[in-house]
């Protein structure tokens, strides 16, 4: 099940974090544009501020292009490896896809 299709991406940020008793912290940024919407690429970005437990810090910066494709595309890649396959929309608004393996002739 991928976080998204094509057709449901959205931009967004979150982030987060927590401390642990010996004084340890972590807090985090996840952002996700897609600055091509004409290609099947997206872009995520991570922000990560570290607190050891002696109460120093430091910053961890990540990026990554990730993929995301039409719905159409994950149904055609189901049909090739041999799947009757359909989708439907999880309370969340992503795309679950369900298939049957066919029989083999």
């Amino acid at each position: 099940m991928p976080d998204c299709v094509k057709e449901t991406f959205e931009p967004e940020t979150s982030h987060g974090g927590e401390d642990a008793p010996d004084g340890r912290g972590l807090r985090y940024v996840e952002w996700t544009w897609d600055p091509d919407t004409s290609d099947d690429t997206f872009e995520v970005a991570y922000a990560f501020l570290l607190r050891d437990a002696s109460g120093g810090t430091t910053v961890e910066l990540d990026r990554h292009r990730e993929g995301v494709f039409a719905r159409r595309a994950w149904l055609a890649w189901l049909a090739d490896a041999g799947f009757s396959a359909t989708t439907r929309t999880d309370p969340w608004r992503r795309d679950v896809f369900v298939g049957r393996k066919r029989a083999a002739r």
